[in-house]
């Protein structure tokens, strides 16, 4: 039951950014529709964000059948996490105009041994869902911090939460 949910849920989110670019591309094929260079532009940067997006999606659900049959591989080296939370950062800026966003990560944060592009995605994730989740806006902000050898990454936002009876369930498989 909760498979057959996750994909309901992951064709749901691979038709959405396809009716978006559908939709902006038959605007810009039309005859009857006279747009003005900045318009016409406006709708090819759409076009290349929501493609942007697809592609992601469609990486998220590789990676997803990667891991489950045990194949994922990780590239690890010593990165700055820093810059990878502020691009991720950057990304969702432009997008959500009504949500405020912040990096705050302890004074000489070090560097750390991650594999950046799934650093990168996890973030993204969690940013998505901070995104979603406060739909009325507020603050996200991305933290780091140092706790004895660890690296503590979090992301917060002031959004509805998970309701205590699901917190049991945040990290079963497809729920």
């Amino acid at each position: 039951e909760l498979k057959s949910e996750f994909v309901a849920r992951a064709s749901h989110e691979l038709r959405t950014p396809v009716t978006s670019i559908k939709g902006y591309a038959e605007t810009l094929l039309r005859d009857d529709i006279k747009l003005t260079p900045d318009l016409r532009r406006e709708f090819i940067d759409g076009i290349s964000r929501t493609s942007d997006r697809l592609a992601r999606l469609i990486q998220d659900l590789l990676n997803l059948s990667r891991i489950e049959a045990g194949r994922m591989e990780f590239a690890r080296e010593a990165i700055s996490v820093i810059p990878v939370a502020r691009d991720v950062i950057q990304r969702f800026r432009h997008q959500n105009p009504r949500h405020s966003f912040s990096v705050d990560f302890t004074r000489g944060f070090p560097r750390v041994l991650a594999d950046r592009e799934r650093l990168d995605d996890v973030l993204t994730n969690l940013v998505s869902n901070a995104v979603v989740y406060s739909p009325s806006g507020g603050e996200i902000v991305v933290r780091g911090r140092m706790e004895s050898e660890e690296a503590i990454f979090s992301v917060s936002d002031q959004g509805i939460g998970i309701p205590a009876e699901e917190l049991q369930h945040v990290f079963q498989r497809y729920y």
